[in-house]
């Protein structure tokens, strides 16, 4: 494939349902089989549900999830509407007893490259993700 794909789901109810991150998590997956990728489809799924339940825990807004593909990489974004930027986004050192707090780390480290910024219209923000495809 050496055109770009671009996929887009929404979900809008607000706050938006806890099973949304299983919903995308499972999109996730049957994406990247429709693209012959399926060999990403664990880091991928782990990446989109760590940013999803960022999303709906603490935007609590309207969440959009695009994925894209090209001859080179893949990409994904999580565009949530919630109250402003958060400009903490980035990974955490998270305590040893602590449940919650290596999301982004995760992130980090399965991604080629990562970010987050706030939206263009100053609500909520974007996290967004690329890798390689593999040879």
């Amino acid at each position: 494939m050496t055109a770009q794909e671009t996929r887009c789901w929404h979900w809008t109810q607000e706050p938006p349902p806890e099973q949304c991150v299983g919903e995308a998590r499972e999109i996730a997956r049957k994406t990247l089989a429709d693209w012959g990728l399926i060999g990403l489809a664990d880091e991928v799924t782990l990446i989109v549900s760590e940013l999803m339940t960022n999303a709906v825990i603490h935007a609590r807004s309207r969440i959009k999830l695009t994925l894209a593909v090209n001859g080179t990489h893949l990409s994904g974004e999580i565009t949530d509407h919630g109250p402003g930027w958060i400009p903490t986004a980035f990974p955490q050192i998270a305590d040893v007893d602590s449940e919650n707090g290596r999301g982004l780390g995760i992130v980090a480290a399965l991604t080629h490259n990562w970010g987050a910024a706030p939206n263009l219209d100053g609500q909520g923000m974007r996290v967004w993700f690329a890798m390689r495809k593999p040879a």
